[in-house]
């Protein structure tokens, strides 16, 4: 996971004139189930083939959760961070009903991460909070959720990946994350394997790089340019577009801590890091 700026990409016109009246979809999902004025309205605009789209271009066509590439195999779940319909072991709890077609409620997700099996309606919070149960109700203020949303929580360090991909929850969101996303499951831990190695072994040469230079200093101009050159294709795995960024950018940074008394090394890998 990894953070995204949300102000990257325009909110979709058609969730700000459909919503920006008495007659929008908002209001009247609002006057149904607080005023019990009207008739039940169907959720459609959060499903929009504009809507979907820019959710897209924000995510770089990855799972907002484990950051697999999604569009190659399947359309993407537009996914409801606070659900929409209900939240699991909170039987009163309608669902945030308001924010069904809010814009910073909406996040792009694989099926396997927002299905019923992981994310579907769970929305933990940290003990002695509150839910919120209205449109009326400050839920930035009552609730503290133990959920890490991408776009609001840079998830740095609160993930920790080891060079077979493994993931480890750092800190209370990022342990109950990994449970009600399914970061751990195996097919997805295997994925991220295989981009685990490669990130590894050209870390690996760098290192055997530096090391031949010291060796035979007649070779400094030749492993120089091969470093840059790794450098230049590591720069790519770390990039937003690019899968499990977030695991390539840790297993970077395991890599500068294990081997902080090389400080060529070091110097070199900050390069790969840049902006990150």
């Amino acid at each position: 996971m990894i953070k995204v700026d949300r102000a990257s990409v325009a909110e979709p016109t058609i969730l700000i004139t459909k919503n920006a009246d008495l007659h929008g979809e908002r209001n009247k999902i609002i006057q149904y189930h607080e005023n019990g004025i009207g008739v039940k309205v169907d959720f459609s605009l959060y499903s929009k083939p504009e809507v979907k789209e820019a959710l897209r271009t924000l995510f770089n066509h990855k799972c907002a959760y484990c950051e697999s590439r999604v569009s190659h195999i399947d359309h993407g779940d537009v996914e409801h961070w606070r659900p929409k319909g209900g939240v699991t072991g909170q039987s009163g709890h309608k669902g945030y009903y308001w924010l069904a077609s809010e814009w910073d409620n909406l996040l792009l997700a694989c099926s396997i991460c927002n299905g019923k099996g992981y994310k579907g309606n769970h929305f933990p919070l940290a003990a002695g909070y509150t839910y919120a149960t209205k449109s009326k109700d400050d839920y930035r203020t009552l609730e503290k959720p133990l959920l890490i949303n991408p776009c609001e929580t840079d998830p740095t360090n609160h993930f920790g990946f080891n060079h077979l991909g493994f993931i480890k929850g750092l800190t209370i969101e990022g342990k109950q994350s990994v449970l009600s996303y399914g970061l751990h499951r195996d097919l997805l831990t295997m994925e991220r394997k295989k981009e685990a190695e490669v990130v590894a072994r050209e870390l690996r040469q760098i290192i055997e790089l530096i090391a031949d230079t010291i060796r035979d200093n007649s070779r400094s101009s030749i492993n120089k340019r091969k470093i840059k050159e790794i450098v230049s294709f590591l720069r790519k795995r770390v990039s937003s577009e690019y899968q499990y960024a977030g695991m390539s950018r840790r297993i970077i940074r395991n890599f500068q801590s294990t081997y902080k008394n090389n400080l060529v090394f070091v110097e070199w890998t900050k390069k790969i890091l840049k902006g990150y």
